[in-house]
């Protein structure tokens, strides 16, 4: 079996055997899609992030790739959509996504594997894929297939890499603040892997610009934002985020650390948003993107191809 095969395999059994047993199934579906929790907080902030792309692309279908625990992407994205726009949840198992669907909570699903999507050329107007691109095994494949039947766009909301790019003098402040950022659970300049067995790919913004220049395409934008989880997540699904809350606070005053940290350019920001174009967006819709904070990347074009 080789490599690829073997990270499929280890992801897709993983739902399979979390289903064996239904009763934890129902409780999680419960807290996953409970209001006003940290949990419910934290993951909304991060999407907020494009929720204009919503109202400047009306009636546009989407994508959502590894989506897999309940298709909760897709289900934000369906409440914030309008009538005629669309949303297809999809995953390389989709366990968790009919039991999603059975109870309301998303409307279309297809079993997908982000290496080789089994739809179309240009049969979506985007694809979303949040959090789940580090587990691919061979990534960059799953991001030229997500390109290939996207019309429109491909948004990544994924873990920033770290190590590219840095000053002599940034890495080793980096590394003298190690024993620090490990003690409150910040993790840097480490080659990481997940129990389900993938290694930890982050984004670099320098590959992507590279990969999207090699594919002509015109522009890319990216916007960096701060998350933090605990060592213990559990609080964050049963707690709710108001000041009453430990776990609000203590994620709050940590996120707001990381933010004064990103500020004065010691710490890159965790997470980065990347938007690559696949149609040219127009003046509004880039003036819209750069009052969202979005850097806006105009690609070279390849002079030997007209």
């Amino acid at each position: 079996m080789s490599f690829e095969q073997k990270s499929y395999q280890a992801h897709e059994g993983y739902f399979e055997k979390i289903m064996n047993n239904i009763e934890p199934i129902k409780k999680d579906f419960e807290i996953f899609f409970r209001t006003g929790t940290v949990h419910r907080w934290k993951y909304e902030r991060i999407l907020n992030n494009i929720d204009f792309l919503f109202k400047i692309f009306p009636g546009a279908k989407w994508l959502t790739i590894g989506d897999g625990r309940f298709g909760g992407d897709a289900n934000y994205i369906q409440s914030n959509i309008d009538n005629k726009s669309q949303v297809i949840a999809s995953d390389i198992s989709d366990y968790l996504l009919k039991y999603s669907q059975e109870r309301n909570r998303i409307k279309e699903i297809m079993k997908i594997n982000a290496e080789k999507i089994q739809l179309k050329d240009n049969s979506v107007d985007f694809t979303l894929c949040k959090e789940s691109f580090h587990h691919f095994p061979r990534p960059n494949l799953a991001l030229y297939e997500m390109l290939r039947v996207s019309k429109k766009a491909v948004v990544l909301i994924e873990p920033t890499d770290y190590n590219t790019n840095q000053s002599i003098f940034k890495r080793i402040t980096l590394k003298l603040l190690k024993p620090l950022f490990k003690k409150i659970n910040i993790k840097i300049l480490e080659d990481s892997y997940e129990k389900v067995g993938n290694y930890i790919y982050r984004l670099s913004k320098n590959e992507l610009k590279k990969m999207a220049t090699a594919l002509n395409l015109s522009y890319i934008a990216f916007k960096g934002i701060n998350d933090y989880n605990w060592k213990s997540q559990k609080a964050n699904f049963s707690q709710d985020a108001d000041d009453s809350s430990k776990t609000y606070t203590k994620t709050k005053g940590m996120i707001k650390f990381l933010d004064f940290l990103s500020k004065y350019r010691i710490l890159s920001q965790n997470l980065t948003i990347a938007i690559l174009f696949k149609e040219d967006p127009n003046p509004l819709d880039l003036i819209t993107l750069s009052l969202k904070d979005f850097e806006i990347i105009k690609l070279s074009k390849n002079p030997y191809l007209k």
